[in-house]
């Protein structure tokens, strides 16, 4: 996501059940409005569920991806839209804040301290198709983005993710965005798994994910930080049970 620090590797995955009352609800809540975002560099996702881009190749990336991309998405409270320039000092507003920083890059490698340096790292992601805008209906404020990918070189996965201000932390808007684009996700054909990383240090984000109906699917870590990935399988949508926790 995704939910965390993302790291490097894959492992072996077991295939585990996704409780079926919540996605069941997202789908009838949310109605998919575009297709599911274009992949860009895998690179480590902070402990809000929040990503640290390498942003060297993220250009590459995206000329190479043949994904498709999210339109609009509209829940309760929140408008799910593309990056756009307009959005880009919102964007390093964000980055600048030391809880951000703190929970997102623990290695301070990513996130430019100069306000300039940092403006061009978020100017990054202004209209890449992986990554959503979302903006609070009430206030047309700009709250933080979302992740929703295609994972490259593995056809039928995506990855979620957010990054959000630390004042909309608490507030359910994780949980209401990431529900609207999982059921998004998965209605799509060829979609077959969604999967999530955070940080056991970030308890909040764990419980974002459970709370959207995804299962604990394997450990997993960011440079020896632990914590764990969670999934949701299209094909066990129907199925029954939910994955222990870490």
């Amino acid at each position: 996501m995704v939910l965390g620090p993302q790291g490097p590797g894959r492992v072996g995955r077991r295939r585990l059940c996704i409780g079926t009352g919540r996605l069941r609800a997202a789908r009838s809540a949310f109605a998919p409005l575009g297709p599911v975002g274009a992949r860009v560099p895998r690179c480590p996702l902070g402990a809000l569920g929040s990503l640290s881009v390498r942003w060297s190749t993220i250009e590459r990336r995206r000329r190479e991806s043949c994904s498709r991309s999210v339109g609009r998405v509209q829940t309760r409270r929140l408008l799910i839209r593309a990056i756009e320039t307009a959005d880009v000092e919102a964007l390093a507003e964000l980055d600048a804040f030391a809880e951000v920083r703190a929970a997102i890059d623990p290695f301070d490698e990513h996130i430019p301290a100069d306000p300039g340096e940092r403006r061009e790292y978020e100017r990054r992601l202004v209209g890449n198709p992986g990554f959503l805008a979302a903006v609070e209906r009430a206030s047309g404020r700009l709250l933080g983005w979302f992740q929703l990918e295609d994972v490259a070189g593995v056809p039928g996965e995506v990855e979620l993710g957010y990054r959000m201000r630390p004042d909309a932390w608490g507030k359910g808007y994780a949980t209401e965005g990431a529900q609207a684009l999982l059921a998004d996700a998965l209605a799509r054909p060829g979609v077959r798994r969604v999967y999530a990383h955070a940080l056991l240090a970030n308890p909040g984000s764990l419980r974002v994910m459970e709370k959207i109906g995804m299962t604990y699917a394997r450990p997993w870590d960011y440079k020896g930080l632990p914590g764990a990935e969670y999934e949701a399988l299209a094909d066990e949508v129907a199925g029954g049970g939910q994955g222990a926790g870490p």
